[in-house]
Order: structure tokens, then sequence, then C-alpha cells
């Protein structure tokens, strides 16, 4: 099943989301006519919507709503590396990580721009990996660096 995220940011969009939950008298209810309107009703309209959304997958929920209103499955990291479609845009990235004898992937650059691509250049650091050399940089001593790490003020 999962998590979904969904929207109706404009009013066009509400009628259109309650046609498609199946909660048309909802999308010409006067009470849910305005953006202040649905706010102020969230609750019943956060029922509504997910008495709809428990009852079917993130796959059927994008055919069923992408397109039509503001919709996009929330990827865990088994979807992120098991979805051919972020393979095939460059968004998986291997980097050498300490401990392991081969390389592991990590979730790469989402946007791509044509003159500034972005990309994954290293790993994320172990905790406490660079705190010498952030610390020297910015002049504390050795002597300093031990007594913070004695005070378990870094790591």
């Amino acid at each position: 099943m999962g998590h979904v995220t969904l929207a109706a940011p404009t009013d066009a969009h509400w009628p259109i989301l309650c046609r498609l939950i199946g909660k048309p008298e909802m999308g010409s209810d006067p009470r849910f006519a305005t953006v202040q309107g649905r706010r102020a009703s969230q609750a019943e309209i956060i029922a509504a919507v997910s008495d709809f959304t428990h009852r079917h997958t993130k796959q059927e929920l994008l055919k069923h709503l992408g397109g039509q209103v503001p919709f996009a499955p929330v990827n865990d990291v088994r979807d992120v590396f098991g979805d051919p479609h972020f393979a095939a845009r460059d968004m998986l990235a291997s980097v050498p990580h300490p401990g392991l004898d081969h390389e592991t992937r990590i979730a790469g650059v989402a946007i791509k721009m044509s003159e500034t691509p972005g990309r994954v250049r290293h790993r994320a650091p172990l905790l406490g990996e660079h705190t010498d050399e952030y610390l020297k940089s910015i002049g504390c001593s050795t002597a300093d660096i031990a007594r913070l790490r004695a005070d378990k003020i870094v790591a």
C-alpha cells in the first residue's frame, strides 16, 4: 500500500478530486467551495479522501488520479531502487563506503539541469569523520578538540 501525496490547490481542482474519489456531491457543496471553506472542514475532507485512498495501492491511485490533480506516490528505498525509471534518469549513484568491499548505491540528484547538472560527488560522511578537519579550520587546537570530545560536545 504505502503513502501518497495529493492536493486540490485551486478551486478548479476541488470538484475534479471529488469526482475521482466518488464524492461528486462534495465538489458542489457550498461549504467546500473555497480554500478557506475546505480548510475549515479539513477533518471531514481528510476522512473522505483517506476512505478512498486506503482502498487502493499507490500504483492504482497513480493510474486513477495522475494527470488530473496534483498527485505522487511517496517512495521508500525499495520503491526507488526497484523502479526502472529512476535508473533510466541516472538517479542511482554508486559510491565507495568504509567497511564494504564493494560500492553501495545511493539515490542521486533528482533535478537535471542542462548547464548545472548536479551529481553525487561522494558519499555522506560517517559520524565525526570530518570533525577534526572542520574544527581545525576554525582555529581549534588538537587539545581543544580532545576536550570537546571528552565533554561529548562533538563526535
